[in-house]
């Protein structure tokens, strides 16, 4: 099964369940039904992504995103044009890809003269 047909047929309370424990999932619900009832012009499997995105970001932070921010994400795939879910799919897979970049580009700067002390051992 593809990522596109997974994210067509799973529903967001199911997200919810595999991403969040159950006291999240309590902390998350009303913001995550402000964000799903907003008046924002994209399909509902585009909102799953964002959804996704936006739990992903905040969790590795030690957070869970409230609606705002969840809109925020919105604007950020509308902006990009992310509006249908393979172009959704596709910015997803860009800003891993930077994200990636991003953490193989902090190395400290004392990195380099430590693997070359470890080779001279």
């Amino acid at each position: 099964m593809t990522r596109l047909e997974i994210i067509k047929q799973i529903r967001c309370d199911q997200i919810l369940k595999v991403m969040l424990t159950e006291d999240e999932q309590e902390q998350i619900k009303s913001d995550y039904i402000q964000f799903m009832n907003h008046k924002i012009n994209i399909p509902l499997n585009v909102k799953k992504l964002i959804l996704i995105k936006a739990i992903m970001i905040t969790k590795n932070k030690g957070n869970l995103p409230n609606a705002a921010y969840m809109r925020k994400v919105a604007e950020s795939f509308i902006d990009e044009k992310a509006i249908t879910l393979t172009k959704a799919l596709e910015k997803m897979d860009r800003d891993k890809e930077f994200a990636m970049k991003q953490m193989r580009n902090n190395e400290p700067s004392w990195m380099d003269s430590y693997v070359d002390d470890l080779r001279a051992m």
